[in-house]
């Protein structure tokens, strides 16, 4: 399937596309270096990268849902690791920027925002981590720690300490590290937008990934297969428990042989010596400070108790290990992907190519593993300053956004009637303009709200008023109609795909600030260049607009201070692909 052009992605997706592209890299690259080096504490490092990336996109752009959009990317991305078990990998990343997004959205991008989601989306490895443990030995494998910590505890004489603790300890550490990583980010972030941007494009680099999950092409997926093994693991599981040692032994090995049967390169996990270290300590340790565990007052110790558990944690995690795994391999089937992307999900399915596309070159931008650890910053920002050029990730394309003008004035300053004799000229001249228009109501000499107008075709409903309305949206004293916001996102991407001259926008304000009101519809608008956008926005939030969306306007207009002429003579040449426009002469003040 080919990459999709930018035309088509809204701007959240486009810059999600690029730090997930960036995320994933780091992932795949430098999470198979140290996993192979058998490095501590893996994931948390790994999760601080993923911290400090989603931190520093918000110091470029200001916008969270960037962060859920990036990390659901890099998750995606995990395809293509060399690792057989990319399940967890998948889920903790995802995680991680659900935290992380959850933080921003309810608390506005900031320090301390910033802060809380590093600090609870590093924490998530550890806790990933522990759950794959109960999971993968059962609840048995809690009884080993509480021994393990009782006997340590006894040995060392530690009283003041509990066995909740260490994790206890572990937690904070982690959430120091997050903390960290957040504050990171904000440099790395305000680094690179004081930074110059980068005119050229991303490096080339051969082997460019077109499709969303990575796969030899002898390989062969069966939806059967997959049924096989969530069945299978699933009944061992629950049956394991009340079968005696050698009927759980047999049930596992069967299982066991049948993945080796469909997956040969399993045998790989044999020769693993951490595997089978981690199973003999597991064994030894249950078999020695578990005995007597089950049984009963007056029955005496039986020594062989804690080797039976032992021996039933091992079956259990070797049937973890490998059913995930072979799990893990049927997840990559074509169909299933394709099934997914496909039921609404167009937008994600684009932004996963391009960042699939941008993977060699953000591999290449990043060096060396060992260069990399060496210093991270710069490795980070340089990878970010060739993602903020948007055209990089499919070259050959037409420019991002659209020419776009800002129109700004306080309240009653006649911007709303500005645009309506604007577009009431261009319409003399044979230029269309739609859009949206809000005209207030006034009722006894005070507004009451403002309605909803379109241009094209000249259609106007109630927007907003004083008045609650059942189910509305309450910004400010006004009550903002859902069916009306529902329309005007309509008409603003339906004027954008049906590519109108002139587009308003009237207005950018808190409500599009939260992503909500016109903001999805501006986005799409914003990637359309062959239209000229006319923005109306509040003088203390243009700032915000131009940093959030990324653009930088051709002209600002300030209400009472530009009239036709001015805005007919800044309108010449800006106008894509109109070429009669500038043929027809100028109003002239009289």
């Amino acid at each position: 399937m080919p990459a999709p052009s930018n035309g088509e992605l809204s701007l959240s997706w486009q810059r999600a596309a690029l730090i997930g592209g960036v995320w994933g890299s780091l992932e795949i690259i430098l999470g198979s270096f140290l996993h192979n080096l058998q490095i501590p504490f893996t994931g948390t490092l790994l999760a601080s990268v993923g911290i400090s990336l989603s931190v520093a996109s918000q110091i470029l752009w200001r916008q969270p849902d960037i962060i859920w959009r990036a990390g659901v990317i890099c998750a995606m991305m995990k395809s293509v690791s060399p690792s057989s078990m990319i399940l967890g990998p998948m889920i903790g990343i995802a995680g991680e920027s659900f935290l992380l997004y959850g933080c921003v959205f309810l608390f506005q991008p900031h320090r301390l925002s910033f802060w809380l989601g590093g600090m609870l989306a590093a924490m998530m490895p550890l806790i990933q981590k522990t759950v794959s443990y109960l999971f993968t030995y059962g609840w048995d494998f809690a009884r080993l720690y509480l021994q393990v910590y009782r006997f340590a505890a006894g040995s060392l004489h530690v009283t003041d300490l509990g066995p909740l603790d260490l994790i206890y300890a572990l937690l904070l550490g982690n959430a120091l590290l997050g903390a960290a990583a957040a504050e990171a980010g904000i440099r790395l972030g305000r680094n690179v937008t004081a930074s110059p941007p980068s005119s050229s494009a991303l490096p080339d680099a051969a082997g460019a990934v077109e499709a969303p999950f990575s796969s030899p092409p002898t390989r062969k997926y069966s939806l059967r297969w997959l049924a096989f093994h969530l069945a299978a693991v699933a009944g061992t599981l629950l049956s394991l428990p009340r079968l005696p040692w050698w009927a759980g032994a047999a049930a596992v090995s069967l299982y066991l042989l049948a993945c080796l049967y469909r997956y040969p390169q399993a045998l790989r996990r044999f020769r693993q010596p951490r595997l089978w270290i981690e199973l003999t300590v597991i064994s030894l340790l249950a078999g020695w400070l578990l005995s007597g565990w089950s049984s009963t007052e007056g029955s005496g110790l039986r020594p062989w108790e804690g080797l039976r558990i032992g021996f039933f944690m091992v079956l259990r995690a070797v049937l973890v290990v490998f059913g995930f795994a072979s799990v893990s391999v049927e997840l990559r089937n074509p169909q299933i992907v394709n099934w997914l992307l496909n039921r609404g999900m167009g937008q994600f399915s684009a932004a996963l190519q391009i960042a699939f596309r941008t993977l060699p070159a953000m591999t290449a931008l990043m060096g060396k593993e060992k260069a990399f650890l060496r210093n991270p910053f710069q490795a980070m920002a340089r990878m970010l300053a060739a993602a903020r050029t948007l055209p990089a990730v499919n070259p050959g394309s037409e420019p991002p956004f659209a020419p776009t003008i800002l129109l700004t004035g306080p309240r009653a300053s006649g911007k709303t009637q500005f645009l309506l004799s604007l577009a009431e000229e261009l319409r003399s001249r044979g230029i269309p303009a739609g859009g949206i228009l809000a005209p207030g109501i006034w009722q006894e000499g005070r507004r009451s709200g403002y309605d909803l107008l379109e241009p094209l075709p000249n259609r106007q409903m109630p927007l907003c008023r004083l008045d609650p309305l059942a189910g509305g949206i309450c910004i400010g004293p006004f009550h903002f109609d859902p069916a009306a916001i529902a329309a005007g996102r309509q008409a603003l991407t339906s004027a954008a795909s049906g590519r109108l001259p002139v587009i308003f926008v009237d207005e950018i304000g808190p409500l599009e600030m939260q992503g909500q009101g016109w903001a999805p519809a501006l986005e799409v608008a914003l990637g359309k260049p062959a239209s000229l956008l006319v923005l109306v926005v509040r003088p203390e939030l243009v700032d915000a607009v131009t940093r959030r969306w990324g653009f930088r306007p051709r002209h600002i207009w300030h209400a009472g201070h530009i009239d036709l002429p001015q805005a007919i003579a800044h309108l010449q040449g800006l106008i894509p692909g109109d070429s009669a426009f500038a043929e027809i002469p100028c109003l002239t003040q009289e």
